[in-house]
């Protein structure tokens, strides 16, 4: 064999070599980014599932502070109403003092007069008792006289009774009067404990109310720490997998930016006819691949081109068609960011509508890393 020929078989052999080393790299870049992938998508629904806890926590959480603020509104009835009574019985207990004050004061005027008539009556009867009677009528000059006497006798025992049943009559309203104020104090006292045991019963609820509240805003702190963590993640795996797809976009030798996509297929024409806008405004709420759009606008202008109907919003466009990995994605489909949406070129690149630079101030134009933000999903069409 000649020193030709041998130089020739050592070039193929290199060259198969780095073929084949390419070929491995590619294969363990694409690995790594679906695995990455795959772990961002875990990482998403974990991310999803606690902002739902931290919405069910903080609905909770409004919730039982409805539910202190009505409670504050019945505990501050309630104390009212237990001052009230408190100042109830207290006027209540002076009125039944003044009252017992007056009761005693009419027992004693009773008694003055009991004892008045009886040393009247007393005196008549030591004066004669009956036989005074007949005295009085001997002894008087004249008729006239001897019916002043029975006149006046009759008079005095008159009055005396007037006066005992007058005092009797006093005594015993008075003591009506005491009873009925012992009455009210005491539906007063029972009012009062009834209200503070309501007091009480509302200051129980209120302390588990507020230590539920407290606890709800723990644990919507726990979650959203849980939320930034995990968005830390994604942002970690991000960045990774950009990196992955410089490194296999730069050991693929395709390091420039795609100006057409080769191969056949309806998601090829898709991509081809995306790239012929490259370098028009962006308008948002636009509608004119040529004088302007916004990245929704731009996806589904251009697959209406094809006659396939997509949503004209980026949120909405996730749910077109069906998903995709990131290592299955081929030219044409549509890839879905948080907020915005591409059209995926093959090798990393999308095609897509930004309002960044360049073109100047943004437009459409070629990225060459498909993971620039995270990927929220990627939906096949065609």
């Amino acid at each position: 064999m000649c020193g030709i020929q041998r130089e020739f078989i050592a070039a193929v052999l290199k060259i198969m070599i780095v073929l084949l080393c390419l070929f491995i790299c590619h294969d363990v870049y694409a690995d790594r980014i679906t695995e990455l992938q795959e772990k961002n998508e875990e990482t998403e629904t974990e991310l999803e599932k606690t902002g739902e806890r931290v919405r069910e926590l903080e609905q909770l959480k409004g919730e039982k502070l409805k539910q202190l603020s009505s409670l504050e509104e019945e505990l501050v009835t309630v104390i009212s109403a237990v001052d009230s009574l408190a100042d109830q019985i207290l006027d209540q207990r002076a009125e039944l003092e003044e009252t017992r004050e007056k009761l005693e004061e009419a027992e004693k005027m009773q008694r003055s007069q009991y004892e008045a008539m009886k040393k009247r009556i007393q005196y008549i009867y030591e004066s004669g008792g009956d036989a005074g009677w007949i005295e009085a009528f001997f002894e008087g000059e004249s008729p006239e006289d001897i019916l002043n006497r029975a006149d006046f006798t009759r008079q005095m025992y008159s009055y005396d009774r007037k006066c005992m049943k007058e005092y009797a009559a006093a005594v015993q309203t008075v003591a009506e009067l005491e009873e009925e104020q012992v009455r009210k104090e005491a539906e007063l006292e029972a009012a009062l404990e009834e209200q503070q045991t309501q007091k009480d019963a509302l200051e129980k609820l209120k302390k588990e109310a507020q230590e539920t509240y407290d606890n709800y805003e723990e644990q919507i702190k726990s979650a959203q720490e849980k939320a930034r963590e995990y968005k830390e993640l994604i942002g970690r795996q991000n960045e990774e997998i950009s990196m992955m797809i410089r490194q296999q976009v730069a050991l693929s030798g395709q390091s420039g930016l795609i100006s057409h996509v080769e191969g056949a297929g309806p998601g090829v024409e898709i991509a081809n006819y995306a790239l012929q806008f490259v370098g028009r405004p962006y308008v948002w709420g636009g509608n004119s691949l040529t004088n302007g759009t916004d990245c929704s606008g731009f996806v589904h202008l251009i697959y209406q081109h094809f006659g396939y109907s997509v949503q004209r919003q980026s949120a909405l466009l996730r749910s077109d068609g069906r998903a995709v990995s990131f290592s299955e994605a081929q030219p044409g489909d549509i890839i879905c960011y948080d907020g915005h949406v591409a059209i995926y070129l093959g090798n990393g690149q999308i095609v897509h509508a930004s309002d960044s630079a360049p073109y100047p101030v943004g437009g459409i134009k070629v990225s060459p890393n498909a993971a620039f933000m995270n990927i929220i999903t990627i939906r096949r069409v065609v």
